[in-house]
């Protein structure tokens, strides 16, 4: 017995309907996993507390905020709040450590005219630059670049605060030579050069208290014309003098220039 038309047609369109219904909730149940899943899972952090800490999924657990300073675990779940993680900020010392250090950069620096020329004449000198460095347009820039309170002066200002550092440092050298209890070694060296100006060097050699070889030069002057040994030994004894060094000498050095022996009876005398 055959099925009616009708019958067939209502029936077929039944399952169809049924299918297209199953097919839409199991669509529209994907569809909510897969926002939930990406809600949870991309939602941004926006308080700022979380540039110091670090979110990781652990487990069936949820979330945790691992500390980036002292690697401290915490809860990190959206139901948690921040809170808990700005109050352990507050207490957390590497943490702390790490602001001081940042705004104590900046708070403590102080512009210092005097200072900042006083490392400038330093630097002329360790490097031996010419003093007209400091006029040099390229140079100005760009030290008016790092620091446009700075005031430059002239070759010959920069020049006056060398002699000063010099004068300084002798200073500080003569109050040190005054203390020893030991003896030193000179070397001095005497020439003319191409030009018949005459030069002479007096460098100072010794064993400080920690046993290390130490060397200081201690003038470069010129000296004139003629180089007898009357003249050398004047000069000599003005500059061991001068250095708190004439009671405290064990030997000198000389080349074998014949002015030296006299300079050298002179000096035992």
């Amino acid at each position: 017995m055959g099925v009616p038309q009708e019958f067939a047609e209502v029936h077929s369109m039944s399952d169809t309907i049924d299918m297209d219904v199953e097919e839409s909730v199991s669509l529209d149940t994907q569809v909510r996993d897969v926002r939930t899943s990406s809600s949870t899972k991309g939602r941004r952090l926006r308080s700022i507390v979380w540039n110091d800490f670090t979110r990781e999924r652990k487990g069936d657990d949820g979330f945790v905020a691992i500390c980036n300073h002292c690697q401290k675990v915490l809860s990190g779940g959206s139901q948690h709040g921040t809170t808990h993680l700005k109050k352990h900020s507050r207490i957390c010392i590497p943490y702390q450590d790490t602001r001081r250090g940042k705004s104590g950069d900046n708070e403590d620096f102080k512009f210092n005219q005097e200072l900042n020329r006083g490392k400038l004449a330093h630097m002329l000198v360790m490097h031996e630059y010419p003093f007209s460095m400091v006029e040099h347009c390229g140079f100005v820039d760009f030290v008016k670049s790092l620091q446009p309170q700075f005031k430059m002066f002239t070759r010959n200002t920069h020049k006056e605060d060398c002699i000063k550092l010099y004068e300084k440092e002798k200073d500080k050298m003569c109050k040190f030579f005054n203390k020893i209890t030991f003896r030193v070694t000179l070397t001095a060296d005497i020439w003319t050069s191409i030009n018949m100006v005459g030069y002479i060097s007096l460098t100072c050699h010794f064993i400080d208290d920690d046993w290390r070889l130490q060397k200081k030069i201690l003038n470069f002057l010129s000296f004139e014309y003629p180089h007898s040994g009357e003249e050398i030994y004047k000069t000599i004894k003005k500059l061991l003098v001068d250095w708190n060094l004439d009671k405290k000498l064990c030997s000198i050095v000389l080349d074998n220039a014949l002015s030296n022996d006299k300079f050298v009876r002179e000096l035992i005398e």
